[in-house]
């Protein structure tokens, strides 16, 4: 969508909400209009009032708490996944975007605890185990991350700007595993190049393992 097709999703979601302004559907859809157009504050403002009318919805507090992740508020987004699990205690979506919140501020226990509780509550839900490969890969448990790696980058399929981590940790974890599995490494990197042929973390991926090579040359 371009400025002027948002200006018109938000002009008509502004519409709708003066003929029924105790809608809180109508509210997410005008929130969400203002998230994409990285208006999170007005956005948040509009999801608070919803959860207002509509307490137990939790697709409200999962959008409420991306959009203070995405003003850097990660403990309040924490908060926020907190009081939905408090509603809906079997909410996969909420333990992934919970574990995620705890990864990015550097808890990776607390993060492989809830991203563990997502993938058993929803197995087909790939970022999951995108996000729990992640988990394990931080803490060094490389044999618990190759899988879950795995799994998100065959189901990701093509590589693109946002999954592209994903590639390079798996890339990374075969490495560093303790056999230095650079055959698989390497194909993993340039798949990556072959989309971003900058990607600095995917070229220092290559050179470890040109260096493991040399190294295990007679």
């Amino acid at each position: 969508m371009g400025p002027e097709q948002y200006a018109n999703a938000q002009e008509a979601a502004e519409q709708a909400l003066a003929i029924d302004p105790d809608n809180p559907i109508v509210r997410q859809h005008l929130a969400t209009v203002l998230e994409l157009q990285g208006f999170y504050s007005a956005a948040i403002e509009q999801y608070q009032l919803a959860i207002d009318q509509n307490p137990n919805m939790i697709d409200l507090r999962i959008g409420l708490a991306y959009n203070y992740y995405a003003t850097r508020d990660i403990p309040t987004a924490i908060l926020t996944f907190q009081d939905a699990l408090d509603i809906d205690p079997n909410n996969a979506a909420v333990y992934d975007g919970l574990g995620w919140m705890y990864f990015l501020i550097g808890e990776y226990p607390s993060a492989e605890e809830n991203l563990i509780k997502a993938v058993e509550l929803d197995p087909e839900m790939v970022r999951a185990h995108a996000h729990l490969g992640a988990a394990y890969y931080r803490n060094l448990n490389y044999d618990s991350a190759i899988p879950e790696l795995e799994t998100a980058v065959e189901r990701y399929g093509d590589v693109t700007v946002a999954n592209s981590t994903y590639f390079i940790m798996l890339g990374l974890a075969n490495y560093f595993k303790g056999e230095q599995n650079c055959d698989t490494a390497v194909a993993l990197f340039e798949t990556v190049l072959e989309t971003i042929p900058d990607e600095a973390n995917a070229l220092e991926g290559l050179e470890l393992c040109r260096a493991a090579a040399l190294d295990t040359e007679p």
